[in-house]
């Protein structure tokens, strides 16, 4: 901090100011206790950090930031995030591959602490920005859609009408849910196996075989993201 000080005397005012604005954001983060001050805070600064993401010379300073903010938030259930900001900078055309794989990162964990009123009216937004993303993002904005499709009106469709591709990739999506049913774990018989018994080591499980009609990448797509997410 005293090395990203001394450099900065010698920027413009307007670098000195960017400078200064992640270095008060990361001591404000540090000195934050509660869930609910930390939650004020990450609203009001997280959306313009991200974006310092994408100027080489502040990059570090920003990560730094979004590391703490990271840290702080993912074991502290109460701390909220923007989301609907969060989707915007994820949206927004200019965005760096830093800014929207972070944005995506905490937009996930916001989506979860979230209620349904907050992220329902959301849903046709997430649909809209599908088209052109990376396939993990296409991915992780489907399971998105899918926690919150049922708190979705019907004004709110009407007044942000996904594009057809989007409402394809949804519909094909859904139809993979409906055909994927998680493997039912056998339970031993009792006392045991006879190699059970023995000492001998039980043989790995063999993986269940897809569903009809679901192919294993789109099997992989459901379970996988299911078992990542990161964060409560």
């Amino acid at each position: 901090s005293v090395l990203f000080s001394s450099v900065a005397r010698f920027c413009s005012p307007r670098t000195r100011m960017a400078g200064a604005f992640l270095e008060s954001c990361l001591w404000a983060m540090i000195d934050a206790r509660e869930d609910e001050k930390v939650s004020g805070l990450v609203a009001k600064m997280l959306p313009r950090v991200l974006g310092h993401l994408r100027t080489p010379e502040f990059r570090n300073k920003a990560l730094e930031v979004v590391t703490c903010v990271n840290n702080r938030a993912k074991g502290a259930p109460g701390v909220t995030m923007p989301i609907k900001e969060l989707l915007e900078v994820f949206a927004a055309k200019e965005s760096s591959p830093f800014e929207k794989n972070f944005a995506m990162l905490f937009l996930a964990m916001g989506w979860k602490r979230a209620s349904g009123a907050e992220t329902g009216p959301l849903v046709p937004r997430v649909l809209g920005v599908l088209g052109g993303q990376i396939a993990q993002h296409q991915t992780m904005l489907l399971h998105l859609a899918l926690a919150s499709i049922e708190h979705v009106k019907s004004a709110e469709w009407e007044a942000c009408p996904a594009p057809p591709e989007a409402m394809e990739m949804l519909r094909s999506f859904l139809l993979d849910v409906m055909l994927y049913s998680p493997p039912l774990t056998a339970k031993p018989p009792p006392g045991g196996s006879p190699g059970a018994a023995a000492g001998a080591p039980a043989p790995p499980p063999s993986p269940p075989p897809p569903a009809d009609g679901l192919s294993p990448e789109a099997e992989e797509r459901l379970v996988g993201q299911a078992t990542a997410g990161g964060g409560p």
